[in-house]
């Protein structure tokens, strides 16, 4: 099964390391928890015209280039791969990042992954899934999980503060932590069997 992986707050935990520097440049302290949507405008209360290029400016630090890696990730999602599965990253991170977020990937999930997609801003995450051929797709975003599960892709919701409100479809599950993921993978892939008669 072709599986697509978000990689900020799923793959890296993202949103602490940029809440920090945006603490330090700001003199505020803003916690995590403190994330209660997924817009970054909405939660710290500053607008888009001061978020995103402090996003920009985020991605080009060290900090961004060596996030940590979610507990657990890589042992599982060697599994999946061991187990015959297809893995790429799907991201919404821009072509600049691309030398750095594949070096991150290459580094920390060495094997595992066969690609790495970007959005750039120009696609969906929905349409780049379909175009890669992808039946799951894994990620944090309420809007990205969205747009991948309108177009019959099934999705697991990773669990974060800022997706509490989620209400769950036909096709989109929650997961919350990595330990879990191998049995909804498992579940995903016993439902597609008997749609397609794999």
């Amino acid at each position: 099964m072709k599986i697509t992986v978000d990689l900020d707050d799923v793959l890296g935990p993202y949103m602490p390391a940029f809440l920090n520097f945006y603490n330090e440049r700001h003199e505020t302290r803003h916690i995590v928890s403190d994330l209660v949507t997924y817009s970054l405008e909405k939660c710290l209360g500053v607008p888009e015209s001061i978020i995103g290029p402090l996003v920009d400016e985020f991605a080009m630090t060290e900090t961004y280039a060596k996030l940590p890696v979610t507990s657990g990730a890589y042992k599982i999602l060697k599994k999946l791969k061991d187990e015959g599965h297809d893995l790429s990253v799907l991201t919404f991170r821009k072509n600049e990042t691309r030398f750095v977020t594949e070096d991150w990937v290459s580094k920390n999930y060495a094997g595992i992954f066969s690609d790495v997609a970007y959005t750039n801003g120009k696609s969906t995450k929905g349409e780049l899934a379909v175009r890669m051929g992808s039946r799951l797709h894994i990620d944090d975003s309420p809007k990205h999980t969205r747009s991948v599960a309108a177009r019959g892709i099934d999705v697991l919701l990773y669990d974060a503060h800022w997706n509490q409100h989620v209400g769950f479809e036909d096709g989109l599950y929650r997961v919350n932590c990595f330990s879990e993921l191998q049995g909804k993978v498992a579940r995903v892939e016993d439902k597609l069997s008997q749609v397609y008669h794999i």
